[in-house]
């Protein structure tokens, strides 16, 4: 209780809300405003509205393969933590990616598989001006490459290096 809590990322702010149940102090950060679970801070994804040296612990989940231009978000992230404070962040897997692939194809082949298609799938399958690359593959979650060099992207491998390369243990 009393740990001061930077959430990267907030989304709808379950997480935080969650986190300020057990009595530690969230200050919840987003880019945008979404349908939230609690009061957040709007920031514009670079520099933290957060006093220098202030923070116990970051925390960030499914967010950072989200941000444009990372290193400075990381130099931001290392000037607020406190020395002795430590970051968390969950990010999505090669296997997720290869997860979340197999489901988009099955779905695709189940769809095909039906002669008559529910409306709102037909919409899907028909969308006009939907370009065919967006109906064949899917999207990218992150903000670099594709959903096949997304499995790069999200390795440990590539992370750890990012990660030392711009200051942390």
């Amino acid at each position: 209780p009393g740990m001061s809590i930077l959430e990267i990322g907030t989304g709808n702010g379950w997480q935080a809300k969650l986190l300020k149940q057990t009595g530690m102090n969230v200050i919840p950060l987003d880019i945008t405003l979404p349908d939230s679970h609690g009061e957040f801070v709007l920031y514009n994804g670079v520099h933290l509205p957060v006093k220098t040296r202030s923070i116990d612990l970051i925390f960030s989940s499914n967010t950072l393969e989200h941000v444009d231009n990372l290193d400075p978000l990381q130099n931001e992230l290392h000037r607020v933590l406190k020395p002795t404070g430590r970051a968390i962040h969950f990010l999505p897997t090669p296997t997720w990616r290869l997860w979340t692939s197999v489901v988009f194809y099955s779905l695709k082949l189940k769809r095909l598989g039906r002669l008559h298609p529910l409306p709102h799938q037909a919409e899907h399958l028909t969308t006009p001006g939907k370009p065919l690359v967006s109906r064949l593959f899917p999207q990218r979650h992150g903000v670099v490459g594709n959903f096949l060099t997304e499995s790069y992207y999200f390795s440990r491998t590539r992370w750890s290096k990012h990660l030392i390369a711009t200051g942390w243990q």
